[in-house]
């Protein structure tokens, strides 16, 4: 696996410059814990039921993860480790891509460049495409249970700007002194 881990590394700092870091940790995880992980539920369960009711495992009632959020790996910036399904299997191809989208992260985030954008959905636009140049390399696509979709691919990358909108006033409506009759 640190032959692998370390081979797409390269892989993503020739793509795009960025400096190759120390490898990531790899943990296994099981979905109820990538999902506890995910949304926070030990926060969640306490300042929020409503919504721990609804995304968390609640292991006493042996409910499962949230269906509409099947997590796939993830990667924690603070920790360094990615966090891989306990189905991953590194010899998969598309399993090594979704490896490589998250060693994405990682080098993102080793060389400040989660800094120099605009938001979060951008780390994830590159980490998708080039995830993608790195299937048609390996001729290779992912099986429609292991794909986003494209609208949730599009919610995913893209910058939120939902923030109050000021709307800009017509020339018609200027009521300035010298349009003042």
């Amino acid at each position: 696996m640190k032959e692998l881990v370390l081979t797409l590394m390269l892989w993503i700092g020739a793509q795009t410059g960025f400096p190759v870091p120390e490898p990531p940790i790899i943990a296994v995880k099981t979905m109820y814990e990538m999902n506890d992980i995910l949304y926070d539920c030990d926060n969640l369960k306490i300042n929020d039921k409503e919504l721990y009711d609804s995304v968390c495992v609640i292991k006493d009632n042996v409910k499962s993860p949230n269906p509409a959020a099947s997590i796939l790996a993830l990667y924690n910036h603070i920790t360094k480790e990615i966090y891989l399904p306990t189905y991953f299997n590194k010899d998969n191809v598309a399993h090594r891509a979704i490896l490589l989208h998250e060693l994405v992260h990682h080098l993102q985030y080793n060389a400040g460049y989660n800094k120099k954008v605009a938001c979060r959905g951008m780390l994830e636009e590159q980490a998708y495409d080039l995830m993608d140049v790195w299937l048609e390399e390996n001729n290779a696509v992912m099986p429609v249970n292991l794909e986003i979709g494209p609208l949730l691919r599009f919610t995913i990358t893209t910058c939120d700007y939902s923030g109050p909108v000021v709307p800009e006033e017509p020339e018609s409506m200027d009521v300035s002194k010298d349009n003042v009759k």
